[in-house]
């Protein structure tokens, strides 16, 4: 289980099962976000993860391909999916192919907590199913526990270790 946690409002949390889940809720999130701002906001401050299926490259006409970076090049030429990644600091994603050695997994868990951070949120993970209800308290941020894995908003990773 997968919980979240607001510091702009204690009384903020949300659970998950799986990072996952807890992307698309943050993709929505920032796209509801954004969609409220002013004209201040920038393409380069957008957050974003976004998986292209290869059948995405396939319709396209020989003029757009001829539009195609290098990285969406490879992806093409080679029947590969490709993930482009937004982090709030660029005009243009990370991009990766999706090969075999790629964990997508890890790169969506690392956006996710990269995302809470920048944006003032706390992830605890939960590796057992014995745990219902977790609350953050000043007792809990002391005390490891082997059921635990927390990026705190002061920037810390504990790895259960």
């Amino acid at each position: 289980m997968i919980w979240l946690y607001g510091s702009h409002s204690p009384a903020f949390k949300r659970s998950f099962k799986t990072f996952e889940e807890l992307c698309d809720y943050f993709r929505r999130y920032e796209q509801l976000s954004c969609s409220y701002l002013d004209d201040s906001y920038t393409q380069a401050q957008k957050w974003d993860f976004v998986y292209h299926p290869h059948r995405r490259f396939t319709g396209l006409s020989e003029r757009l391909r001829d539009r195609l970076n290098t990285t969406e090049v490879e992806a093409y030429e080679n029947e590969l999916d490709l993930i482009d990644v937004y982090t709030g600091s660029s005009l243009y994603p990370e991009q990766y192919p999706v090969t075999a050695n790629l964990n997508v997994e890890a790169l969506m868990r690392e956006w996710v907590l990269d995302y809470a951070f920048a944006h003032g949120f706390t992830v605890l993970q939960t590796f057992s199913n014995d745990v219902d209800d977790v609350s953050i308290s000043d007792e809990l941020q002391g005390i490891p526990s082997p059921c635990l894995e927390t990026r705190w908003s002061q920037g810390t990773l504990w790895d259960g270790g």
